[in-house]
């Protein structure tokens, strides 16, 4: 009778840990974000970008299991942070605060440096040298986005003078800063609109814009951050529920097919 009953157990077990094998698969979040990310609308699919690409190739020679899903970064963010489901972003940066909950691969992407965009009659900011004369301005308003970092001296620039938080959590954060869950294309409309005087994103998307859109290039321009100093890279940032040998999987193929120079 107990052999019968061991067996019963042994066969659940076996049961439980071959269906969690076979339902494993991790969740990639995107959302869209050209050129990193380019979505056709009609299909309501990411067909291509600088990242995408990558991304992609890693994910197909790793062999690992996964799906994409389109939500928005600050609920990628948290997902990853409550670490449910195996699942991870692919476009982030690495900080000491997420790597305290989140596994990252090694980098697969190298941006260009971070800068202002501002438009070209903005008064305001003609004076300014740096990044912290402008914060130091109240007058002036940046216009970021929910859930976006902007690597460790400039974060810690719009915390000190502006008392900024990536989640917007409350009334007593982001003071003189006008937050939003748009694109990076509607946050410039917004600069175009007068809606702030600011907004940051590294050159090479900044770029993709100006090519893309003639009033971008017409009324907008970009100044230099002096104190951003840190080169920007790109990982897949994880929840702690994808597998340690996949994280290892899609380092050996990153490191063939990683863009650094």
């Amino acid at each position: 009778m107990m052999f019968k009953i061991y067996l019963y157990i042994f066969s659940f077990l076996l049961f439980s840990l071959n269906s969690f094998a076979q339902s494993y698969k991790i969740t990639i979040y995107y959302e869209e974000r050209p050129p990193y990310f380019i979505l056709d609308s009609s299909k309501q699919k990411i067909v291509d970008g600088i990242a995408f690409k990558k991304v992609n190739k890693i994910l197909t020679d790793s062999k690992v299991k996964y799906e994409y899903e389109q939500i928005p970064i600050i609920r990628s963010l948290q997902n990853i942070k409550d670490n449910k489901i195996p699942c991870c972003v692919t476009y982030t940066y690495k900080n000491k605060m997420r790597e305290e909950y989140a596994r990252f691969t090694l980098p697969y992407l190298k941006d260009k440096r971070l800068v202002i965009i501002t438009k070209k009659n903005n008064e305001k900011l003609k004076g300014a040298n740096n990044l912290i004369e402008i914060l130091s301005d109240n007058n002036i308003t940046p216009i970021l986005k929910v859930g976006y970092t902007y690597g460790t001296s400039v974060t810690g620039i719009l915390q000190k003078y502006r008392g900024y938080s990536i989640f917007n959590l409350n009334d007593q954060k982001n003071k003189n800063i006008v937050m939003t869950s748009q694109i990076q294309e509607d946050i410039l409309k917004k600069l175009l609109e007068n809606e702030g005087d600011f907004t940051l994103m590294p050159l090479n998307e900044f770029q993709y814009y100006i090519q893309t859109n003639p009033n971008f290039s017409d009324i907008l321009t970009y100044k230099t951050i002096p104190e951003s100093t840190e080169e920007i890279y790109r990982h897949f940032m994880c929840s702690k529920k994808v597998k340690i040998i996949d994280i290892s999987k899609m380092n050996e193929v990153i490191k063939k097919v990683r863009s650094l120079n």
